[in-house]
């Protein structure tokens, strides 16, 4: 697959502001202040994340200077500029005229004028990038050095989760097609191993291309395996019930964006391994009503140890700049029902037990979704999306017993959502669709968008059928499809 260009304006997310070539929008990004300064700036940065600059990351060795290491893409056009040891950028416009820029935000915002005269803000920070990589990586790498003991994101114990052994992550291949699509030691993700399917490849332009496999398990009923036992499969799928069934009420509201189940959606389509994301959003304890905004898709290959810590941190960092909470995760399960397994729900209650908060004034609940893109099950093109909530066996909400994983598993329950369709596609969903298409273009579990899914049906009709029902209100022209099939096919 090759890029997409994309002649559409997403919404403005960020309000950074630009006035002028060489004006730095970052009232603290100057050079000239005295040691003293820079000091109690930088203890204040590091509690609070704001105000770091290219000269405080190059000081501490993050980054270096050079020649044509920032480049910024925007609507198919790139910009390229030097990286000085003042921590300013240059760069040479067509005129063959030096500019001068403080900060990558400004930067940012001149070339994408360039481009777009109506453009009036963005962040130089999540567009710009240092020798291939976003700036918020390099961020977040500065923040792990500066504050090594900080917790990233509230999960599960390494023990319980399904990538906190580092001993099985340097044993896996991260090219198997049988293996899940990311290994996170902080993050531990609730995903299991598979066994080897018998999909074939077909080998295109260098990238090994499969079709989902065919479901390899069914749900069973709870009552059938509530009770732990030793020699029980983890990865049996289970029914959830809903809350109407025992007379009960759902314990609190939700609403998902379409953009957030867009990212989910078309996640879970490229590739016939699970894929794993988190999900940012907010909490009303007043309303007891959950919001979820935004999905962030973990971008990282199985056993990449190296790659999984900064992309924990560039969720984190993203999740904090937008003003979000973490409110739960998501998996996929390509080719069976959008049901929990055994071993889901006990990463859901860990989840649980841990975001919990200490009593009912700082109760914040987490969910679990699920996607099920290509289960031969469902003959509708569009996903099975599933909210799941897991009812605690007794005296879980009052002790940590449960993570000796001595009693029964908790009972999976339907968290039934209302879907909220928003306005505009924004920049940060169109970059994680570009993002996505990119990171699995050579991926060995890659889906063959060309071939059948049903007669008459590519699996990329499949993909575009199910995701449209996800777009916003400014995406009824077909652009965005078109765009989603020159990323996929090209």
């Amino acid at each position: 697959m090759k890029t997409a260009t994309m002649d559409i304006e997403p919404d403005v997310e960020d309000s950074t502001s630009a006035t002028g070539s060489a004006v730095d929008d970052d009232a603290n990004d100057t050079s000239d202040i005295d040691s003293a300064e820079e000091e109690r700036k930088r203890t204040r940065h590091c509690i609070t994340g704001r105000g770091i600059t290219l000269k405080m990351l190059m000081s501490d060795g993050v980054m270096d200077y050079g020649d044509g290491v920032m480049t910024i893409e925007y609507l198919g056009k790139k910009f390229k500029a030097d990286l000085l040891e003042n921590g300013k950028i240059k760069w040479v416009n067509a005129a063959g005229q030096s500019l001068y820029f403080n900060s990558p935000s400004a930067w940012a915002i001149n070339c994408k004028k360039i481009v777009n005269p109506q453009k009036k803000s963005g962040c130089g920070w999540a567009s710009v990038k240092y020798k291939g990589k976003k700036l918020d990586i390099y961020k977040s790498a500065w923040f792990r050095k500066v504050r090594p003991n900080q917790a990233v994101l509230t999960g599960p114990s390494e023990d319980n989760g399904r990538y906190g052994n580092s001993d099985q992550a340097e044993e896996a291949d991260h090219e198997s097609n049988d293996e899940t699509d990311s290994k996170h030691s902080s993050f531990s993700q609730p995903l299991p191993k598979k066994k080897k399917t018998s999909n074939k490849y077909n080998v295109s332009n260098g990238a090994k291309k499969s079709n989902p496999g065919t479901p390899t398990t069914t749900s069973v009923p709870y009552h059938k395996v509530a009770e732990r036992k030793s020699d029980q499969d983890t990865k049996i799928l289970v029914e959830s019930l809903s809350f109407d069934v025992l007379g009960k009420i759902q314990p609190f509201t939700m609403t998902v964006s379409s953009n957030c189940l867009l990212i989910m959606d078309f996640h879970s389509h490229l590739t016939s391994s699970e894929v794993v994301g988190y999900l940012g959003g907010r909490w009303d304890s007043s309303s007891q009503h959950m919001t979820i905004e935004q999905a962030f898709p973990c971008k990282c290959r199985l056993g990449d140890k190296d790659n999984a810590h900064l992309t924990e941190d560039e969720i984190k960092y993203a999740m904090d700049r937008k003003g979000l909470q973490l409110v739960g995760w998501y998996h996929s399960h390509p080719q069976s029902q959008a049901d929990p397994s055994l071993r889901d729900l006990d990463c859901q209650m860990d989840y649980q037990i841990k975001m919990k908060g200490t009593g009912s004034s700082s109760y914040h609940p987490c969910v679990g979704m699920i996607v099920s893109s290509f289960d031969p099950a469902n003959t509708d093109v569009e996903s099975s999306i599933k909210a799941y909530w897991v009812m605690p066996p007794p005296e879980v909400w009052y002790s940590h017993a449960y993570q000796n994983k001595t009693r029964d598993y908790g009972m999976p329950m339907d968290m039934i959502f209302q879907m909220k369709q928003e306005r505009f596609l924004s920049e940060s969903v169109l970059s994680d669709l570009r993002s996505l298409g990119e990171f699995y273009q050579r991926a060995p579990d890659l889906v063959d968008f060309k071939s059948l899914w049903q007669p008459g049906v590519t699996n990329l009709d499949k993909l575009k059928s199910s995701i449209k029902k996800k777009f916003s209100m400014d995406q009824a022209d077909g652009q965005l499809l078109d765009y989603i099939s020159k990323l996929l096919t090209a």
